[in-house]
């Protein structure tokens, strides 16, 4: 019995040493909140998001910066910036192994601030970490998203077996509906609204990579001079198309 606590206790010590520290003398936080703007086919909006590096001592603090993970759409790019712009594959700043920042006792600086350069619709999502240059282990970080277009699309779950299309709810509908549907893969996935006639009346995701997972749109006729009758909803990826009627009555 011994033994086997003593090898807890040892497993456990070795796994506290990989931990990440989170620092008590700065601190790395985002300003302001993440940011949500509409699609538009026609631009390629860079978004920026700037954030705050903070020395809570009486000492100068030696640090660099670095993105952890990147989440984003295949065509996206980020940018970190501090003091300079860095080329978009750099993943740590100031670049090089013996260059670092430096924050005087108690000084705060916002020079820090990171680019997405949004070419399609989707979410992206960047975890920076600020961490004490000679001692990665005390770090202090935050998360930075942009919401490209994706206020009307929400995930529901993500246990999937199946690619699905359901029926609108509710169906004859004015002047909005909710359009459901399922992914099993990670794939680029088209929604689009069509009349009578088979003519495109609004593009409500296009080409947009969705991880595996269920999702439920949102489809609003406001703004769009719709008249009333039948129309055709169709939702297309790599490997699945399914179209399904619905009736708009005013």
């Amino acid at each position: 019995m011994k033994k086997f606590l003593l090898a807890v206790i040892l497993v456990s010590s070795l796994f506290s040493l990989n931990e990440v520290i989170q620092a008590q003398d700065f601190t790395f936080t985002r300003i302001g909140p993440n940011i949500s703007i509409p699609y538009n086919p026609n631009d390629t909006p860079v978004v920026q998001i700037k954030g705050r590096v903070q020395n809570l001592t009486i000492d100068s603090i030696d640090f660099k910066i670095t993105r952890l993970i990147v989440n984003t759409p295949l065509d996206w790019e980020t940018q970190m910036c501090y003091e300079l712009c860095y080329a978009g594959f750099i993943d740590s700043i100031p670049y090089g192994d013996t260059s670092y920042y430096t924050l005087l006792p108690s000084q705060q600086a916002d020079s820090f601030y990171i680019d997405f350069y949004c070419r399609s619709q989707g979410i992206g999502s960047a975890i920076v970490q600020m961490f004490e240059y000679g001692n990665p282990l005390v770090s202090s970080q935050d998360t930075f998203i942009v919401d490209h277009g994706s206020t009307s699309i929400h995930q529901t779950s993500s246990n999937v077996e199946d690619f699905r299309l359901e029926q609108n709810y509710p169906n004859p509908f004015n002047p909005s509906t909710k359009i459901k549907f399922a992914i099993p893969k990670t794939d680029f996935v088209n929604l689009k609204v069509y009349d009578i006639l088979g003519n495109e009346v609004s593009d409500l995701i296009n080409n947009r990579q969705l991880n595996v997972g269920t999702y439920e749109y949102e489809f609003s006729t406001s703004g769009l001079n719709l008249s009333s009758g039948v129309y055709y909803y169709k939702l297309t990826s790599s490997e699945f198309t399914q179209v399904r009627k619905m009736m708009l009555i005013k």
